[in-house]
């Protein structure tokens, strides 16, 4: 890796204007992004185009091929839902246990989903999103998902959620963030492997759009891409919402966990949402998961929709 960039990042952030390279493409900081327990984003420029650079660091063996395994899997992708992974670089000692990771990909200004939730819900009188672009925020996100569920092997994201998903300046939705993605199709054996799933549930899938099955992971429950399905029920909730289903009752002391399993969906009937949506987010937040309908038909269902 670039030393002058180990250099900065040691420092805690890029110095604007510094240069350093990837796989031998020269690129200049501009500005530090955002930071987090995921690590760093920093806007970066080459040939007059903007990017944006992710950088994780660890010292976890685990974390390690985690992060080896989403940068495998999202340089893959390739479909118009999906967030583009233009460029990478890994830098892993021989033994392992530490890495640093660069990911170059598209700088998306507008944001996601949930900044423009944030933005709506501080306004002094409440706007919501109009049907029409309910409609085509919503497709978007199901052919994204659909691209993900029809691989081989199958991809199941496992952290769909409104701050997943860019919104670009062509009103375009696309996924981001595959670092709970899986290829593995998860059968519960036993209590140990119960407390496993629920263990990397919880550090993997934010609570607000988890799947109930991914709480407490009973044994003989199959963790399958209905996980993503019922995440994709709790996101067509929330854009009609502005918030998920459950976070009025976790704001009041409630539990995500005991929302969701109760199968309860309270709808603001002040919103005028029509029959057939209500029905498709409940099929789609179905407690038992293999009631849940599949990408294919809830595109179906919400096409034939009246709204």
């Amino acid at each position: 890796m670039d030393l002058n960039l180990l250099y900065y990042l040691s420092l805690g952030c890029l110095g604007k204007n510094s240069s350093f390279k990837i796989n031998d493409k020269t690129y200049r900081t501009l500005k530090l992004l955002a930071t987090g327990g995921f690590g760093q984003v920093f806007l970066v420029e080459n040939d007059s185009k903007k990017y944006a650079l992710k950088y994780i660091e660890t010292n976890s063996t685990y974390l390690v091929n985690r992060i080896k395994k989403e940068i495998e899997l999202h340089k893959s992708f390739d479909h118009t839902n999906i967030l583009k992974l233009f460029d990478y670089q890994i830098d892993v000692t021989l033994t392992g246990d530490e890495g640093n990771f660069l990911m170059l990909m598209p700088y998306i200004k507008n944001g996601t989903l949930q900044d423009e939730y944030d933005v709506l819900n501080k306004k002094e009188i409440k706007t919501f999103i109009s049907t029409d672009r309910i409609k085509k925020i919503f497709h978007d996100v199901l052919e994204g998902v659909n691209y993900l569920h029809n691989r081989n092997p199958i991809v199941i994201h496992r952290d769909l959620k409104p701050a997943n998903l860019l919104i670009n300046e062509k009103d375009t939705i696309l996924i981001m963030d595959f670092g709970s993605a899986t290829e593995n199709v998860e059968i519960i054996m036993d209590s140990k492997h119960s407390r496993k799933m629920v263990d990397e549930a919880n550090e993997l899938c934010s609570m607000p759009y988890r799947a109930c099955e991914l709480f407490n992971c009973e044994v003989g429950t199959e963790l399958n891409e209905k996980i993503d399905i019922y995440s994709l029920g709790c996101i067509l909730y929330s854009l009609f919402h502005l918030r998920g289903p459950y976070d009025l009752e976790y704001q009041k002391g409630g539990s995500y966990a005991l929302g969701s399993n109760s199968g309860v969906i309270r709808f603001d009937e002040t919103l005028n949402i029509s029959e057939d949506i209500k029905n498709l987010i409940k099929k789609m937040m179905n407690v038992n998961y293999v009631d849940r309908p599949s990408t294919e038909e809830v595109i179906k269902l919400f096409s034939d929709a009246k709204f």
